[in-house]
């Protein structure tokens, strides 16, 4: 995955993978968040490439999950194969 191309598409899936999950459960009693302003607390923080092409992309969660990383996976043909929280 190009890394221009792909970040667009890789904060589309946290976006579709994780909203929900933090207005429903990690909110705690603050108003729902918008894709729009969830997207906006979400920064790049690191990637790592692994020798058979794959990659781990972490984000900086921006205080939403406590200070959890968001952590996106990249399978060695550039497909996002999973989205977590990590730490």
């Amino acid at each position: 995955m190009r890394l221009e191309a792909g970040l667009a598409a890789v904060l589309r899936r946290i976006a579709d993978d994780k909203l929900a999950l933090y207005n429903d459960v990690w909110r705690e009693g603050r108003p729902p968040l918008s894709r729009p302003r969830f997207l906006a607390r979400i920064r790049l923080e690191s990637i790592v490439v692994h020798a058979d092409g794959a990659a781990t992309m972490y984000f900086h969660d921006g205080g939403l999950f406590l200070g959890h990383v968001v952590e996106v996976r990249i399978g060695s043909r550039g497909a996002i194969t999973e989205t977590g929280l990590a730490g």
